[in-house]
Order: C-alpha cells, then structure tokens, then sequence
C-alpha cells in the first residue's frame, strides 16, 4: 500500500488477551505502552526503570518517550537464560 513503511521486525509472541499477539507489526519507535505490553510489565515499572537508568534504552523526542524496536528485542535477548543441560 502506498505510503505505508513496513514494520521493522515482527515478535514471535504468545497471544495473551490485551497483549500484542504472534507476529503482530512493531513499528520503529514505540511508545511506553505498546512496549509494556510486549514485555508484560506496566507503564509505571518502565518509568521507574527510567528514573533508575535500568538497561532498557529509550528517547526522549521533545516531551515524549519512545523505545527503538531494536533495543527492546536486544532488552528482551539479553534476559534471555538458557537452561544447563545436564
């Protein structure tokens, strides 16, 4: 569709009712609501995560805050644990 931009990446996320669901559309920059959806937290624990320079990067464009879809799929790679194999 003309002057539409496609999406950047896709999440492979479980579908959980309220939540962004498997291979919705992320746009560039998000906002703090669309990226506490994806991760399962509030918007309130993103700002405090702000406040204490937690390691999820954000930008500030004038007044507002946005996340880059990078760094939010480099956030979630990062907490990423992967069991010992015994």
């Amino acid at each position: 569709m003309p002057g539409k931009a496609a999406p950047v990446w896709s999440l492979p996320l479980l579908t959980v009712p309220g939540r962004m669901g498997v291979g919705m559309e992320v746009p560039e920059l998000m906002t703090a609501t669309q990226v506490a959806r994806i991760l399962g937290v509030s918007t309130e624990t993103l700002r405090k995560w702000r406040a204490r320079r937690m390691c999820l990067s954000y930008v500030r464009v004038g007044r507002h805050i946005r996340y880059k879809a990078a760094d939010v799929a480099a956030f979630v790679e990062r907490g990423t644990v992967m069991p010992d194999r015994f």
